[in-house]
């Protein structure tokens, strides 16, 4: 009889959504817990109880919502619901695709071709005049020439080497030894 009286009295906790209270044996009842019998869904910042559609924003606010069912205290675990498979995602194949390989021969006489007439704009024009004006003025205000000779300091910002061969290149343009077109 003690044995038996022992037994109602340890403290349980109700795994029933949304109680989570401590019970024991002997004072549950049939209308002991308030729990919410469906799963809750999350979406869009809300989180919904969606056996009763009450709905928070705040996760703690969500937890203290009572439950709208009664029935006793259960300390058995109820298992998550198995996800829903559907056939037809199983069973679709991801088609392979085969793109033709194209294969063309190089053409070295490019006299076929034809060039384009560059025909620059009014404005195009103004702007590489500005550009060119403030070319020939570096930061000091003392004019830069348009000759570079040999033992000349580069003027671009930050570079003090000095030009000891010339190259030219595109558009009569200068290129210091080891460095990229200027």
């Amino acid at each position: 009889l003690n044995k038996s009286i022992m037994a109602d009295d340890t403290i349980k906790i109700c795994q029933n959504r949304g109680c989570g209270k401590k019970y024991r044996e002997i004072d549950n009842n049939d209308e002991a817990c308030c729990f919410h019998p469906d799963l809750p869904s999350f979406r869009d910042l809300l989180k919904i109880w969606s056996c009763c559609n009450q709905k928070s924003r705040n996760f703690s606010d969500f937890m203290n919502i009572p439950g709208c069912k009664k029935a006793p205290h259960s300390d058995v675990v109820v298992p998550p619901p198995s996800p829903i498979v559907s056939e037809a995602i199983v069973q679709k194949e991801i088609p392979n695709i085969v793109r033709p390989i194209i294969i063309r021969e190089y053409i070295e006489d490019h006299s076929s071709l034809t060039s384009l007439a560059i025909i620059p704009t009014k404005d195009l024009i103004k702007e590489l005049s500005k550009i060119d004006s403030s070319e020939n003025v570096n930061q000091n205000g003392h004019g830069r020439s348009s000759e570079v000779t040999i033992g000349t300091k580069c003027l671009n910002n930050g570079c003090d080497r000095v030009i000891f061969v010339l190259r030219t290149i595109r558009n009569s343009s200068i290129q210091m030894p080891n460095t990229r077109p200027v």
